[in-house]
């Protein structure tokens, strides 16, 4: 195994490249906000042009899908506040919400009228 970083000077690329994605990676391509957005779209066209094998583990995976779902939660929550159309009904964001702790709800509540207060 060698270790390559980018930029790739001098590095051949084929269908038998090995390429171990790490988290960072994928979360960066899923924020345009991110500083590294833009390299990993130039990266990800790279390996996919030459149709390198791509793996991630499990656990990287986990930790995508968990930030997936943390991003999707809040716009449920926050979504009368930026005006948007929630992910889910609203009786389930209801019982998501009361799932958590009473302290939580309670945090949740606090965050939701930090925004609202922020977005005027």
């Amino acid at each position: 195994m060698k270790e390559i970083v980018y930029p790739f000077d001098n590095t051949v690329f084929s269908s038998k490249t090995s390429v171990f994605i790490d988290a960072c990676f994928l979360l960066a391509l899923l924020d345009k906000k991110d500083r590294k957005f833009q390299e990993c779209i130039d990266v990800s066209k790279i390996l996919l042009d030459n149709k390198c094998q791509l793996y991630i583990s499990p656990i990287v995976l986990a930790e995508v899908i968990n930030k997936l779902i943390y991003q999707l939660f809040l716009q449920d929550i926050l979504h009368q506040t930026y005006n948007s159309k929630p992910i889910n009904s609203l009786k389930n964001i209801k019982i998501i919400i009361r799932k958590f702790s009473k302290a939580d709800q309670n945090n949740i509540s606090k965050s939701i009228i930090n925004v609202t207060i922020l977005k005027i």
